[in-house]
């Protein structure tokens, strides 16, 4: 019970975060520094939490190198990279490109960590993802017409977002490495090397610095700060330590229908009958985990 609360919690979150996240890109504020904010945020209420529970930050040499690798791959790398190609391309079909980390989970485990890939585990990770193309691939074509979008841009926003999933799926790699240690002081000083790394990366690119005070940007950024990152990515993590890497990873198969359902109302998703063949086949994948003894056991 607690790992399906753990599953359903994070897909909630992070079903809504990339529509929220348009709200970040096109703001006054520049998106490297978003990420920059965002995580900073994080980061800082972490070490506030640790200081007055008396968590101990202290690791090897060796763990402090995991630990910073895990956050310069997923909240440095990765999220920097989301955001630009959130830029150009809309929440929905974002959901899609990220969802590719549960299968880009089940090859690097295999490669990187030596993990036996279970055709349960590939099997529903393919059927769910080929729910998902058959629901978002029309309404893609519809949304790029009708922004007159290049096909220049829309190429290089796709490769962005598959790179950004590749390092997301690597840094997976990294906390399996240390899920021994304790997850909030590690979670603490992930975001933390992130933010000093994202600090850098923005001073290199010379990125204005700039800070959006209206309301839809701040309050988005409190929601991805509080919700999208310390409730969402302590639940990940929990849950990766509970079930294990590629079952955990599943749940970004099932994030991209949230993010469906914001969009019919904000984005104007229209719904057709191939969606709900989409559904179908998304439902099915789900179950095949979901119901999976390993999975349902608390």
């Amino acid at each position: 019970m607690v790992n399906l609360l753990l599953y359903t919690t994070c897909a909630l979150i992070w079903g809504s975060t990339w529509l929220v996240i348009q709200l970040q890109v096109h703001s006054q504020a520049n998106p490297i520094w978003s990420v920059v904010y965002r995580f900073g945020i994080s980061a800082i209420l972490l070490l506030i939490y640790c200081q007055f529970k008396r968590l101990s930050l202290r690791f090897t040499y060796k763990q402090h190198g995991l630990i910073a690798l895990q956050g310069g791959l997923i909240f440095s790398l990765a999220y920097s990279l989301f955001y630009v190609s959130s830029s150009y391309l809309i929440s929905g079909f974002i959901a899609i490109i990220f969802s590719a980390v549960s299968l880009m989970n089940i090859i690097n485990g295999r490669i990187f960590l030596g993990f036996p890939i279970t055709k349960l585990i590939l099997s529903a990770s393919l059927l769910g993802m080929c729910g998902l193309m058959i629901i978002f691939f029309p309404q893609f074509k519809a949304e790029l017409a009708l922004h007159s979008i290049s096909t220049h841009a829309t190429v290089f926003a796709i490769i962005i977002g598959i790179c950004a999933t590749f390092f997301f799926s690597c840094g997976q790699m990294v906390i399996v490495k240390i899920k021994h240690l304790p997850l909030i002081p590690t979670t603490t000083l992930s975001m933390s090397y992130a933010t000093l790394i994202l600090v850098g990366i923005a001073m290199l690119q010379g990125a204005p610095l700039h800070f959006d005070y209206s309301p839809s940007y701040l309050w988005s950024l409190l929601y991805l700060s509080l919700c999208g990152t310390l409730i969402a990515f302590a639940c990940y993590f929990s849950l990766v330590q509970r079930i294990g890497l590629a079952r955990a990873g599943h749940l970004f198969i099932i994030t991209p229908i949230i993010a469906l359902l914001l969009s019919t109302h904000f984005e104007h998703f229209h719904w057709t009958g191939i969606s709900f063949i989409g559904i179908l086949l998304i439902f099915l994948s789900n179950a095949l985990i979901i119901f999976n003894n390993s999975l349902t056991r608390s």
